[in-house]
């Protein structure tokens, strides 16, 4: 009897030590979770653009000082402001871009039929090649006349690209740089869409390709790249499948 008991006062015990050490405590599982993917240039895996540092300018030839804007800081800053914006919404928060603007006028060493040639077609690509090559030569590179270490230093892992807002005329972007006529940032004519075109040009920069027919200039996407370049910045996107190949 005495054993009975015994067996039955553990079996209690047991159930008691059971019910307050397992029931109603919840079990904990891990999960694993995938970070998204750093997004990339245009088709290129192996070239982050999750941060992008601008240097931003206005480049005036020589011959055209007297065409200079006394408000082309303000436009130039509206614009990138805007840009900023649009990328980190496309690009769902996963693109940084920071920038600095030169704070005085860049003024050519050449006239401006040297930078434009005779060919302005295409969105004169001639002179942002020419301008891109004399901004790293004299404000970029520490020996240039126009070299500021505050300014021109970049802080890895940022990329570098330049934008230019140029006292001429195009709209033209390469790989590191891009650049828009001033006339689109001031001119009343361009005032719903300059922003848009300077953040086309930008995505040059990004490797992303025109979404038109050149020279025809026919659509042949609905966003920024193509027919969304005629919208307002605010009303404009970058299409699905340029996304993907951003690593988007």
């Amino acid at each position: 009897m005495v054993k009975y008991l015994i067996g039955v006062l553990f079996l209690i015990i047991g159930a008691l030590a059971w019910m307050y050490f397992g029931v109603g405590k919840p079990k904990v599982y891990q999960e694993s979770f995938q970070l998204a993917p750093s997004p990339h240039f245009y088709g290129r895996p192996d070239l982050s653009v999750s941060k992008i540092a601008i240097k931003a300018f206005y480049f005036v030839p020589k011959n055209r000082t007297k065409r200079t804007s006394s408000e082309w800081y303000q436009v130039l800053e509206k614009s990138l402001k805007k840009l900023v914006n649009f990328n980190s919404l496309q690009l769902q928060g996963r693109s940084e871009v920071v920038y600095k603007i030169y704070p005085v006028p860049i003024v050519g060493e050449k006239e401006g039929i040297d930078y434009d040639t005779e060919n302005t077609q295409y969105g004169n690509p001639q002179a942002l090649l020419a301008m891109n090559r004399e901004i790293k030569r004299r404000v970029l590179d520490s020996a240039g006349d126009l070299y500021d270490l505050d300014f021109s230093e970049t802080e890895a892992p940022y990329r570098r690209v330049a934008m230019i807002l140029y006292e001429g005329v195009g709209a033209s972007g390469t790989d590191d740089a891009a650049m828009v006529s001033r006339i689109f940032l001031t001119d009343p004519e361009y005032s719903l869409t300059g922003a848009t075109i300077f953040t086309h040009e930008f995505y040059h920069t990004l490797g992303l390709p025109d979404g038109y027919t050149i020279p025809e200039a026919v659509p042949t996407t609905e966003d920024i790249m193509g027919l969304g370049k005629q919208r307002p910045v605010e009303k404009t996107y970058i299409q699905r499948e340029f996304l993907r190949k951003l690593g988007i």
